[in-house]
C-alpha cells in the first residue's frame, strides 16, 4: 500500500521536534505554514518566535509534540550577535526608525565593554520593543504599532546566564577581530560587537542592546541575530527551510527528533511493566514497584527491592533510585514512545499529569494525527 495521499502528503502520523534553519526574512508562521503545506492534518507549532529580521534555529512542534511545547519555556536559549554601536533604533534593529546617534568621534574603552556586559549578567529587568510578540491588551505589541498606536510595555524579568564579548569589526564586511586586551584601547561609535548569551526563554537581545548601548553612553542596535540553540536543539542539527519546501512527509519523519528530547535533562525515563502502563494511560497512578526498568539501562537484577522477582516477574527499580529530581517521571513504552508525564504524589507513588495517546487517527487527506 502507497502511503503517499492525494495531496502527496504521508498517510502517517509525524510526531516531534522539526529543527529548522530560518533565513531572514520569513516569519515563524510563515515557516509553520510551509511545513503545515507539507502534511496538511498535523497540528504544528514553534518553540518561541524568530523575528523576521533573525536568522537561525526555529524548533517546530509537531503532533503530540504541541502537547510538550510549555516545556520550552523550562530551558535556556543561545544566541549569537551583532551590536552596532552609536546607533539607537525605535525597534532595536536595522527595521525601525534611527532615534539616537552617537556624536562623530565617540568611543568607549574595551574595558567599559566588558564592565556593561558583566552588569548585565544574572537576572535583569528588560522592557521589551514595542515591535514585538508580546500580547498587551488582547493584541500583539507589533499589531498596535503598526495601527499607529503603540501601547508601554511593563519591564520584566529575565536571566542572562552568559554575555561574551567575541569580537569586533570597524564596520560591515571586515574581517572579525579579537576584542583587545588592551583595558584603554578605544571601540568608537560605528563599530560593531560581536556577542554570544545564554538567556532564558522570553529575553528580547534587541532590548538587551539597547540597554546596554545606553550604559556605555552611545547607544546601540542589533544588526545581525543568530539563534544557536533552544535548550537541547542546536543549529547544527537544524535543516534549511528551502529543504523543507520540497521534503517529502517521509523524509520530515526521518528529521524528527524524539518527543521526550524536550524534558529536563535530570528527569528520569522509565519503562513500566505492561499491565501498570496499560493504568497510566487511562490516567491511574502507578507505584515505584512497577518500573521495570530505565530506558537506556540493563534490567536490574532480582532481589534489588522488586517483591515480583523470583516469580518470572520483570524485576524493578529499587525504590531508592527512584527519588526523581523536581518530582517527575517520564514514562516510555517499551518502544521508546513518550507515553505520560507523571509526578510524585507520595513517597513511592506516581500520577500521571499529561498522557499522550498514539493510537492513528489520521485524516482521510493526509498525515493529520490528532492525539490527545
Amino acid at each position: 500500500m502507497n502511503p503517499v495521499g492525494p495531496h502527496g502528503t504521508w498517510g502517517q502520523p509525524l510526531h516531534g521536534f522539526l529543527l529548522v534553519n530560518k533565513p531572514v526574512g520569513p516569519t515563524s508562521h510563515d515557516v509553520v505554514a510551509c511545513v503545515r503545506r507539507r502534511c496538511p492534518g498535523t497540528r504544528v507549532g514553534h518553540l518561541g518566535t524568530l523575528d523576521p529580521a533573525a536568522h537561525g534555529l526555529l524548533p517546530l512542534a509537531l503532533g503530540l509534540a504541541t502537547r510538550l511545547a510549555e516545556y520550552a519555556h523550562w530551558h535556556s536559549k543561545q544566541y549569537r550577535a551583532e551590536w552596532w554601536l552609536g546607533r539607537e533604533t525605535d525597534s532595536g534593529d536595522l527595521q525601525g526608525l534611527v532615534v539616537a546617534q552617537a556624536a562623530a568621534g565617540s568611543f568607549v574603552t574595551a574595558q567599559a565593554v566588558r564592565a556593561a556586559l558583566v552588569e548585565f549578567q544574572g537576572e535583569i529587568e528588560q522592557v521589551p520593543p514595542a515591535a514585538s510578540a508580546v500580547r498587551v491588551a488582547g493584541r500583539h505589541s507589533y499589531e498596535w504599532v503598526r495601527a499607529g498606536l503603540p501601547r508601554p510595555l511593563p519591564p520584566r524579568s529575565v536571566r542572562i546566564w552568559r554575555l561574551e564579548w567575541l569580537g569586533w569589526r570597524p564596520q560591515p564586511g571586515a574581517a572579525w577581530q579579537r576584542p583587545p586586551d588592551a583595558p584603554a584601547a578605544p571601540i568608537h561609535a560605528g563599530e560593531r560587537l560581536l556577542v554570544e548569551l545564554d538567556c532564558s526563554a522570553g529575553t528580547y537581545v534587541r532590548a538587551l542592546a539597547k540597554d546596554v548601548g545606553r550604559r556605555l553612553g552611545l547607544g546601540a542596535t542589533v544588526a545581525d541575530l543568530c539563534r544557536t540553540r533552544v535548550g537541547p536543539f542546536v543549529l547544527e542539527q537544524a535543516h534549511p527551510l528551502e529543504e523543507l519546501m520540497y521534503a517529502t512527509p517521509q523524509q520530515l519523519a526521518a528529521w524528527l527528533q524524539p518527543l521526550d528530547d524536550i524534558l529536563p535533562l535530570h528527569w528520569r525515563r522509565v519503562v513500566l511493566h505492561p499491565a501498570a502502563l496499560a493504568r497510566v494511560v487511562q490516567g491511574g497512578v502507578f507505584s515505584s514497584d512497577e518500573i521495570v526498568r530505565e530506558p537506556e539501562g540493563e534490567r536490574v537484577q532480582q532481589g534489588e527491592g522488586n517483591a515480583g522477582a523470583g516469580r518470572g516477574e520483570t524485576p524493578s527499580l529499587p525504590a531508592v533510585q527512584l527519588e526523581a529530581e523536581d518530582g517527575w517521571l517520564a514514562v516510555l513504552d517499551p518502544e521508546g514512545r513518550l507515553r505520560a508525564l507523571a509526578r510524585q504524589v507520595k513517597p513511592g507513588v506516581w500520577h500521571p499529569e499529561k498522557v499522550l495517546t498514539w493510537e492513528d487517527e489520521a485524516s482521510p487527506n493526509g498525515c493529520g494525527h490528532r492525539g490527545s
